[in-house]
């Protein structure tokens, strides 16, 4: 059975003379972005350098790897993943995985595996050849740094952020105390690392980025393609867009106020937006919010999509709060009618905590609305987390815990003051007035009043 190799030099027209000629007309081609006429010179050489050196040779190795990168170029990805796999068992033999063509073919084959959509086959040479590395350089090597960003890529590309983060950190920690902050690994881990954070939803991913445009910038020059290309998303990062957090403030107010006509012209462009751009927090907050409005307007089937890809986003960056929020809306419109108002079902969860607790059931029906509360905060359902936090407060006053009670209400009473409703306001103050601490009605037999409208 013939292998990568003897397939690329087989019974094919490949240009005469030897491989010193054939290399230098094809680097000429290559030069020129002419990478289809090169490509046979290339062929040429390598069944030069075959005859000549034999295939176990290392120069044999590097005739496979010219060959691969021009048919990468081409999108041949599939022959050109053969003949790196070759070219790289022969670097690693020799001259040695410490040499230049070793991690020039690692690196290749992972991109070109990768451009396949083979991301788990990428993670699985990547990690093989670390353990290489380490054993032969040892673990803080500079050639380590390279295996490690591109690692943390293929982790990124199987949508697993939470695991990427420690590899890019540990290849910035070599990065940065081998090369400095201004070089050019450098800005790149900067830059990697500063979108998975961000992704994450992490606070650190602010500096990460201004660290990231700072070394972009004193490499490569504020003119730089690189520079212009992934300089709004780090900026973005750096420093989000109040216009951006305007626009899901508005569609929030709009969801609110139930009108869901123009939560949906305010929110599908902010989705739309917030995808292209990379901004997967906002993505998700506003993916969840179009979700509802679309879901009144009887269109459940989008609905559903825009609610699973909020809960996707939160799921692939680890975000369990938001994640249990969107996988409690996919279940509720699952079970609900199209048309209905979601905040009506939310009302209904409220309602169904009271009747718990009316049963006697005073803890249970205090964890649901604490969860309930718990996942309009972080959905930005500011009316909702008031409406379930006044309930909550008013069982717990009932069951005499009047110190958690009047944290609830307080927290009520804030967000009431914020949005300016008047009413609300003064209602929960009279509750704070009223909350002198009770024992007689604690445990069983008690009946909290039924759920405020605010």
């Amino acid at each position: 059975m013939e292998s990568p190799e003897d397939e690329a030099v087989g019974e094919q027209a490949v240009p005469e003379g030897d491989a010193e000629s054939l290399q230098k007309q094809a680097n000429a081609l290559i030069q020129e972005g002419r990478y289809a006429e090169a490509e046979p010179y290339y062929r040429g050489c390598l069944r030069d350098v075959k005859a000549t050196l034999g295939k176990d040779h290392p120069g044999y190795g590097a005739a496979l790897y010219e060959l691969a990168r021009v048919l990468s170029a081409q999108g041949k990805h599939a022959e050109a993943e053969g003949l790196l796999r070759r070219a790289l068992t022969l670097f690693e033999r020799a001259p040695g995985v410490e040499q230049p063509p070793f991690e020039q073919a690692l690196h290749t084959l992972a991109g070109v595996l990768g451009a396949q959509d083979k991301f788990k086959d990428a993670e699985v040479l990547l990690r093989a050849a670390l353990v290489t590395q380490e054993r032969a350089l040892g673990a803080e090597h500079p050639s380590l740094g390279p295996t490690l960003t591109n690692l943390a890529i293929a982790l990124v590309q199987e949508q697993r952020l939470a695991d990427a983060e420690p590899v890019v950190a540990r290849s910035l920690h070599i990065a940065e105390t081998h090369h400095g902050e201004a070089h050019a690994e450098t800005a790149r881990i900067l830059t990697i690392s500063a979108q998975i954070q961000a992704a994450l939803g992490k606070d650190e991913a602010r500096v990460t980025a201004r660290r990231a445009l700072t070394a972009l910038v004193a490499v490569h020059g504020e003119e730089h393609p690189l520079v212009q290309d992934v300089q709004p998303i780090l900026r973005e990062i750096a420093e989000p867009s109040t216009e951006l957090d305007a626009l899901l403030e508005q569609g929030a107010e709009a969801l609110e106020a139930r009108d869901a006509d123009a939560a949906i012209a305010i929110l599908g462009p902010l989705v739309e937006r917030a995808g292209k751009e990379g901004l997967l927090p906002l993505e998700a907050s506003a993916s969840g919010m179009l979700a509802q409005a679309l879901f009144v307007t009887g269109r459940k089937e989008e609905a559903l999509g825009k609610a699973r890809r909020a809960l996707e986003i939160a799921e692939e960056a680890g975000q369990d709060d938001a994640a249990r929020h969107f996988r409690d809306l996919v279940e509720v419109m699952e079970g609900t009618e199209a048309g209905a108002n979601i905040p009506d079902a939310f009302q209904a969860q409220v309602q169904a905590a009271v009747e718990v607790a009316r049963s006697g059931d005073v803890k249970g029906a205090s964890n649901a609305l604490g969860k309930l509360a718990d996942d309009a905060q972080e959905a930005g359902a500011s009316g909702a987390e008031a409406t379930a936090r006044i309930v909550l407060g008013q069982i717990l006053k009932a069951a005499g815990d009047a110190e958690m009670a009047d944290t609830h209400l307080r927290r009520a009473l804030a967000i009431a003051e914020q949005v300016g409703d008047d009413a609300a306001t003064d209602h929960i103050r009279g509750m704070l007035a009223a909350a002198a601490p009770s024992h007689d009605g604690a445990a069983n037999g008690v009946k909290p009043p039924g759920p405020p409208e605010t």
